[in-house]
């Protein structure tokens, strides 16, 4: 009998063991990511939604965004980080943006286009940020690494 045919037969009358073996190798073979989501808000003039983190050091300010949770979808976690640090809800256009995350090796960034959906209710903002602003794409504040590719993104394409 051949080893393959052997292991077949041995993962067949112990699938837990066989599911153990398979997910070590996960954990030594497949890559695991982390990922992160903002969007990008506009205004009528052009003006981008900005927002200053506490924790983000030197460079505080980029777009309202987090990190992705457990087997959610990039533009839903927009849309719940927008509400749970602006209490804007938004509406998820189009992605502008996917790359390789430049703190973290193995995290990817993803950017998306929002508007308003339904009225603009008056910015509400969470302890994790300390103010807001919408910047002309020409008077920005010093940006953080990701939401500065976004914005050389949305200015090569001419966007507002």
């Amino acid at each position: 009998m051949s080893t393959r045919r052997h292991l077949s037969q041995t993962f067949g009358r112990y699938p837990r063991l066989a599911h153990l073996l398979y997910r070590g190798y996960r954990q030594v073979r497949v890559p695991r990511y982390t990922a992160g989501a903002l969007g990008v808000l506009q205004d009528s003039d052009g003006r981008l939604l900005l927002v200053e983190h506490v924790v983000h050091f030197g460079k505080a300010w980029g777009m309202p965004g987090g990190w992705l949770d457990r087997n959610e979808d990039p533009a839903e976690c927009v849309r719940r980080e927008f509400y749970e640090e602006t209490r804007l809800r938004v509406r998820v256009l189009e992605p502008l943006l996917v790359c390789k995350g430049q703190a973290f090796a193995q995290h990817l960034d993803f950017a998306y286009r929002v508007e308003l959906d339904g009225p603009g209710e008056p910015v509400q903002l969470s302890r994790e940020l300390l103010s807001y602003g919408w910047f002309a794409l020409n008077a920005l504040p010093p940006l953080r690494q990701f939401p500065d590719l976004v914005v050389q993104e949305l200015m090569k394409r001419g966007t507002r």
